[in-house]
Formats: structure tokens, sequence, C-alpha cells
């Protein structure tokens, strides 16, 4: 005689089966974010290399503007400094989205906004987007986190995690 499964056993294990599958789709959109921000991470470094790696061979000055690096938008001075290095410009993974830089001549920040709000900012020199709040144009949060902010300061390099409250006036 065949044994078979009855209506409740097939029953629980549909209902298991589509709690597995809620988990699993719920941490698949996570995901996708963790991987969007290590994309905007690594791209904002080569972005950085790039333009000292400029800097340093022709010996200017860092473009003194303020632009986004999206396509079709980039500040021409700002995309040669880019080209030197890289064969293509990263653009951030998400359309809506750009990369923001901003030049004193002296020193640049570039910075990307992250999925959760924040900005990772890299810098030659202190943080440039401190001062008038740039991110916070195209983030209405404000900067939040900064994440492995580069200071260079004669021989000493720091990097530092730290938050700037969006309540502070400058």
């Amino acid at each position: 005689m065949k044994r078979a499964f009855t209506l409740i056993e097939l029953l629980i294990i549909i209902a298991i089966i589509g709690i597995l599958a809620a988990f699993i789709i719920s941490n698949l959109g996570s995901s996708r974010s963790l991987s969007q921000d290590a994309v905007r991470k690594n791209d904002i470094s080569n972005l950085y290399k790039s333009i000292v790696g400029k800097n340093a061979l022709s010996e200017s000055s860092y473009p003194d503007i303020v632009s986004t690096i999206e396509p079709g938008k980039t500040n021409t001075n700002l995309q040669s400094f880019i080209d030197q290095f890289l064969k293509t410009t990263p653009y951030d993974p998400n359309p809506t989205k750009a990369y923001l830089y901003k030049g004193n001549g002296k020193d640049f920040s570039i910075a990307a906004i992250l999925d959760d709000g924040s900005c990772f900012i890299k810098s030659t020199g202190l943080n440039l987007f401190g001062s008038d709040m740039i991110c916070s144009t195209y983030n209405e949060g404000g900067i939040g986190l900064v994440q492995n902010f580069m200071f260079l300061h004669g021989s000493t390099y720091l990097d530092l995690i730290w938050s700037i409250p969006t309540s502070l006036s400058y």
C-alpha cells in the first residue's frame, strides 16, 4: 500500500516554504543596497586616485569648481583629470544620483550619497562639503555619517570615521 501526504502535511510544507521565501526575498533587497554602496565607495576611491595622480603629473591645481559627476554633465576640466588614469568615468549605479566634487584649487573633496542617506567622502585636506552642506542639496537628510574621510596633514595620514550632525551651523 502506498503512503501519500495528507492535505494538512502539504499545507504545512507550503507554509514553511513561503516563510523561508519571504526571509530570502527581504534579505536580497539589503544585499543589493550593500553591493551598490560598495561600488560607490570603490568608484569614489578610483576617482580620487585619478584626480590626485593627474595633479601630481601636471603639477597643476585641482579644479576650483563644484560639479556633479554624471553622464554628459561633468565639468570638462574635471573630466580631463578623471580621464588621465581611468578609461571610463565611473558613475553612480543609481541613474537618479550623481557623485559630487568640490575643489578650491588647493584641495578637493569628492563624495557619493549612499543608500542609507549618508555621504562617503574622500578629501585631500579638510572636508570641503562640511561648510555649506552641499551633500544635503542632493540629499534632504543632510550629510550624516562620513566614512573613510582621508585627511592629509604634512606626513601624517589619518583614516577617520565620524558623524557630522546636521543641526550644527558653520
